[in-house]
């Protein structure tokens, strides 16, 4: 899911924008490597995901059933049948889905994490059990339709299942986008499915099997999604009185309330003058965008266009605050490696302040979207620390993205509050009371 200024969109930005800006550079600074390594005493603090209500047991069930796919398809490797050779495609590729399968399950996960983990996994092994029933002739275009369109009907009962009751506002809008997004990805799941049998029925040998072996794993991808949708059901019905106040309809009023006065505010913003790179690198990543609330709304998703608009709020106060600095010539020159880490040290500050604070969900999401900023720019910084040797152009392209990163995940952080609880209010303003 790309939301306005996600963590997906920002983090390919650190590593695509500026590049025209540093042509021309004349003369480079020297970034000594003991004061780089110093950067890594300060560990950046981990947000962690808001906890997601599920039911007692869940999270091993699932995991249980993708150990136990996972040892099936490992079985089915080991003992290929005589139409199969190791070397073929689809053996490979089953292999591989194998491994990756075994890396999502393989890491230590907090409990929001860890479902998605297991999800991939298990996405990651249908697919693998794909490739292998294609290629022997077990899945067939006819039956994995038959199956996929078992699943509409089971997509529209659980988005009238969708539960917005809640003890507070900004739970309920977490955990209503969290059952939202699920749905809405069974729905994707099996527009995609539906899509590689339409391309197999019309292809043949190697291309035929890899459509067949997508489509299975959307078969997988859609079960999953469904299952993950009814268990947050399940589990918020179970942590909320029977007459608690169902927050559709407020979220629905804030969030077309918000999405006109953020889209009005957009609409005005004018291009901005930069002149150093890393001013540049800072103001390339300045990028609102409010169509997927829009288009929340209009499948009827409330909880999600208030999340993807808690985004675009964001994305307005940095830029307000990326203009400050601009006009106050503040942000970093990225000059020396003193500097890439003092701005460093700055932005790790200023998320654990924002930690110390003990924030709401709403709030979480955002810090976690600052976090993953500041990741970037230890990315970037690991790739200084292996240029600074060599004292070369890579060097100094390194620092500015660092510090670009470093600068505007400070300044994320620091509006992260702000943003979150501008949707928190404008949700409960519609409560009635």
């Amino acid at each position: 899911m790309s939301l306005p200024l996600s963590r997906r969109s920002l983090l390919e930005a650190v590593g695509v924008f500026g590049v025209g800006a540093l042509a021309g550079c004349i003369g480079r600074p020297k970034y000594d490597r003991e004061t780089l390594d110093d950067a890594s005493e300060t560990p950046i603090p981990t947000v962690g995901s808001p906890s997601l209500p599920l039911p007692n047991g869940y999270l091993t069930t699932g995991r249980t059933i993708a150990r136990e796919r996972a040892e099936r398809l490992d079985a089915r490797l080991s003992n290929l049948p005589a139409e199969l050779d190791a070397s073929d495609r689809a053996v490979a590729s089953a292999r591989d889905d194998l491994s990756d399968a075994r890396r999502f399950l393989s890491g230590s996960h907090q409990r929001t994490a860890a479902l998605d983990a297991i999800r991939y996994a298990r996405e990651t092994l249908g697919e693998g059990h794909g490739w292998l029933d294609a290629a022997e002739g077990i899945a067939t275009e006819s039956a994995l339709r038959n199956r996929l369109d078992d699943f509409g009907p089971l997509v529209a009962e659980r988005r009238r299942d969708i539960e917005y009751r809640a003890t507070t506002v900004p739970a309920g809008i977490v955990v209503a986008s969290a059952i939202e997004e699920r749905i809405h990805r069974a729905d994707a799941a099996l527009e995609a499915g539906s899509w590689d049998l339409d391309k197999a029925e019309r292809a043949d040998g190697d291309e035929r099997v890899q459509y067949l072996a997508m489509s299975a794993g959307e078969v997988v991808a859609t079960r999953v999604a469904l299952a993950d949708a009814g268990a947050l059901v399940d589990g918020q019905r179970e942590r909320v009185f029977e007459h608690t106040s169902d927050l559709r309809r407020p979220m629905t009023a804030a969030a077309e309330r918000l999405l006109r006065a953020t889209s009005e505010t957009v609409a005005e913003f004018e291009p901005v003058p930069t002149g150093r790179p890393v001013e540049a690198m800072v103001v390339a990543r300045l990028a609102p965008d409010t169509e997927q609330a829009s288009a929340a709304l209009d499948r009827g998703a409330p909880a999600t266009a208030l999340d993807a608009l808690a985004g675009v709020v964001h994305a307005i106060r940095i830029r307000a605050r990326v203009l400050d600095a601009l006009d106050a010539e503040r942000l970093p020159k990225a000059d020396a490696a003193a500097t890439v880490v003092r701005t460093r040290r700055r932005a790790v500050d200023a998320l654990c302040e924002s930690l110390g604070s003990n924030p709401g969900p709403v709030e979480r999401e955002r810090l976690r979207y600052a976090e993953d900023v500041v990741l970037g720019g230890d990315r970037h910084l690991e790739h200084l620390r292996e240029s600074a040797r060599r004292n070369d152009s890579a060097a100094t392209d390194a620092a500015r993205r660092a510090t670009a990163a470093y600068a505007f995940g400070r300044l994320a952080a620091e509006t992260a509050t702000a943003a979150a609880q501008r949707v928190v209010s404008a949700t409960e303003n519609e409560v009635p009371s």
